[in-house]
């Protein structure tokens, strides 16, 4: 069932919009904590930690992260956002798996697996353009 989001991810969103992203992750712990089971403020907790971070997925960022996944499973948010913030840290290999064990998990019927077969592929002919020790 699709809910509007938590009013604490609206807020928070508020917050990430203009680089607050401590406050935003100060926001949506509230909501997990308020809801443990809210997929999207999860993501969001998530995303803000990378951005408070410059880019890197940290210890916390990660639980979130894998907090959203417990919280929904199937969905794919948790793998795609912590594939994207890998690819940021540099390590192409690391998303390359994550994308690839989403896809290979999903229902031949999911919606957007169509979009992320193709993200998939545009990531492994990117890799095959790198030197092998440059992917590591």
């Amino acid at each position: 069932p699709n809910q509007p989001p938590s009013r604490y991810v609206t807020v928070a969103d508020g917050f990430a919009r203009r680089g607050q992203y401590e406050d935003a992750a100060g926001f949506l712990r509230s909501a997990v904590h308020q809801n443990p089971r809210d997929t999207e403020a999860w993501l969001a907790l998530g995303m803000a930690l990378v951005e408070h971070a410059d880019g890197v997925p940290t210890p916390a960022a990660v639980y979130a992260f894998s907090q959203a996944e417990a919280s929904r499973p199937g969905h794919p948010g948790a793998a795609y956002f912590l594939g994207i913030a890998m690819l940021r840290a540099q390590k192409p290999q690391e998303t390359r798996a994550i994308w690839a064990r989403l896809i290979e998990g999903a229902p031949a019927d999911a919606p957007w697996l169509p979009a992320m077969r193709e993200r998939l592929a545009q990531l492994d002919a990117l890799l095959s353009n790198v030197p092998a020790q440059e992917t590591q």
